[in-house]
């Protein structure tokens, strides 16, 4: 009889503990709330312009323009015999027997032209009051022999023939220009006059 007595007791006790129980929440485990929400992360602070300067960007350094080698000029070729080709000038003979009057200062010539024009025959030179280098004048005049004197190539020379040097050459037919030189004797002593430039002009006697 005492068995179900005692278990009558441990059914009363538990039924009050449950009892108590269910009005205490401290006692009472509380339902676990499943949190749905995201994580709330702290905010982000946007750094604030400073007054520090901002470093310039630095100009590459351009390399010195490279200076251009002077370009070599072709060296001029001299002139050689083979490469040179002097101008032509004119040869002029003069009329066969033509008679040439020259003139010069304090002077006149006269000359001849031979039987043919490649020859020519001085007859006469005439000074008058003409200075003379080694000082004072002179006057005087120079007769010529009929000795006859080639002309080549439109030129002539007659060498100091009685103290007298003409050289010349004709321009055309009939004119023909040169020089002269005449060493004299004034009062035994000698008398240079010139060299002095004259013109002649030919004609038919």
């Amino acid at each position: 009889m005492q068995k179900p007595k005692l278990i009558h007791i441990l059914f009363v006790c538990l039924t009050a503990f449950s009892l108590v129980g269910c009005n205490l929440p401290f006692i009472a485990p509380q339902p676990t709330a499943t949190s749905t929400a995201s994580p709330t992360l702290p905010p982000t602070e946007t750094p604030l312009p400073t007054n520090t300067p901002v470093p310039p960007t630095e100009t590459p350094t351009l390399a010195p323009p490279t200076e251009t080698p002077p370009v070599a000029l072709p060296t001029a070729i001299p002139a050689t015999a083979t490469n040179t080709k002097q101008p032509t000038q004119s040869v002029f003979y003069p009329h066969p027997r033509d008679i040439f009057n020259g003139t010069f200062d304090s002077g006149v010539l006269v000359f001849r032209i031979g039987a043919n024009p490649y020859l020519i025959i001085p007859k006469t030179v005439a000074v008058k009051k003409a200075e003379c280098k080694e000082g004072g004048t002179l006057s005087d005049t120079v007769v010529f022999d009929t000795t006859n004197y080639e002309i080549r190539d439109g030129r002539f020379s007659i060498n100091n023939v009685n103290g007298v040097t003409i050289t010349g050459m004709f321009t055309s037919q009939v004119r023909a220009t040169g020089s002269i030189t005449l060493v004299l004797k004034n009062d035994k002593k000698n008398c240079t006059i010139g060299p002095l430039f004259w013109n002649a002009t030919g004609a038919t006697p």
